[in-house]
């Protein structure tokens, strides 16, 4: 038995979220209701599709939490339990710093006075804050404890931890967690699980997650849960299949791009993705116009080599100018072999090049030195 990608993509279910065969195939989905506190499992289309008709407020859940039966912790109650660890803490560093208060502070001892000796707690350490903030950077611990308005200063956690949060290093490593008055969104371990299940859906479309970071965050700004990150993506491809063939008509006609569907699938949901696709393939095509502007000609699939290596079109207009130079005493070479040489793309033909010119001059003067052009523009280094 086995549940199909069409009933997963009906109810936005990340495979994820599912156990699966020794073939792949989608064997079973955990679900929970948040209605009745219940736990349940669907190991076929009909069990889901039944399942979701009669519990609309069940959701799918990772087999960890169903086996745990952990699920039915909301938010306000993750977050009590961070501010219970958050107290407990605070307490730990608290008693210690009472007990060595005066630790190497005593006066002279007299005759008449006898001190026990001190026994000291155990330090906290930057572990077992971890292991209370199992998602803290090191960073964002450096600041907790001595960053300005951190423990060492205040001796406070509730005001070190709302410092730490207002910091920018917080910023840069929770994008999009915090709202404009500076209050959160979620906690940071449901900021990590939310990331997760977004670049999990992203997969389920061939889609590379990395590519798409900041789509991502600008999703969690927008407070756009994981679920409807989902069916924004499912609405969105369903409308880019049912008009595919003409997409990729206007863009070929446009732009002259070949686009395979998942291109044009990552376009349609990120405007940066799009933008660099069109960017880039204006600088292909000022790289074409100025090889034939030079007197040379390139395929688009070498013109694309050259802008995917950073080669400016100013840079283009040098290198091609400079190939079609020396070419007639390169024979052997095309004047793209020449270009990428002179270009730093091909080390082999950059030396082929100092080869030929090397046995050229020496044929035609008794002085050897550096491989030049004909208008006498030295190319790579000089030969000793």
């Amino acid at each position: 038995m086995a549940i199909s990608a069409e009933v997963l993509s009906q109810f936005s279910i990340s495979k994820s979220l599912t156990e699966r065969n020794a073939e792949g195939n989608v064997s079973k989905v955990f679900l929970f209701n948040p209605d009745t506190n219940s736990y349940d499992e669907a190991t076929t289309d009909e069990d889901l599709t039944s399942y979701f008709s009669n519990n609309p407020a069940g959701r799918a859940i990772s087999q960890n939490l169903h086996t745990n039966q952990s699920y039915g912790l909301d938010t306000q109650s993750a977050m009590a339990e961070l501010r219970t660890a958050e107290l407990s803490a605070q307490n730990l560093v608290n008693e210690f710093l009472r007990q060595s208060k005066d630790l190497g502070l005593y006066n002279a001892p007299t005759a008449t006075e006898v001190f026990d000796e001190e026994e000291v707690e155990e330090v906290p350490t930057s572990q077992e804050l971890k292991a209370l903030y199992p998602w803290m950077t090191d960073g964002l611990l450096n600041i907790l404890l001595d960053g300005e308005g951190g423990y060492v200063e205040t001796g406070k956690m509730n005001v070190a931890l709302a410092s730490m949060r207002a910091s920018e290093e917080y910023a840069k490593t929770f994008p999009g967690i915090a709202r404009e008055d500076g209050s959160l969104r979620m906690t940071e371990s449901q900021y990590y699980e939310t990331i997760d299940v977004m670049k999990d859906t992203l997969r389920d479309y061939n889609l590379n997650p990395e590519v798409f970071q900041n789509d991502i965050v600008s999703a969690i700004s927008g407070d756009v849960s994981a679920k409807e990150f989902a069916e924004r993506l499912n609405f969105g491809y369903s409308q880019v299949v049912n008009n595919i063939q003409q997409v990729k008509e206007v863009y070929f006609r446009e732009y002259g791009l070949d686009l395979s569907d998942e291109a044009l699938f990552a376009m349609f949901i990120s405007p940066d993705i799009a933008d660099s696709v069109l960017q880039n393939q204006i600088l292909v095509s000022s790289i074409i116009a100025e090889a034939e502007t030079a007197g040379a000609s390139i395929t688009k699939e070498a013109a694309m080599s050259f802008a995917q290596a950073g080669i400016s079109q100013t840079q283009a207009r040098e290198v091609f100018g400079q190939a079609v130079s020396i070419a007639p005493g390169l024979s052997d070479m095309t004047t793209t072999a020449i270009a990428r040489g002179i270009a730093g793309l091909d080390p082999e033909a950059l030396a082929n090049i100092r080869r030929g010119q090397a046995i050229r001059a020496s044929a035609s003067s008794p002085t050897t030195g550096a491989a030049q052009t004909q208008a006498g523009e030295v190319v790579g280094l000089t030969e000793t």
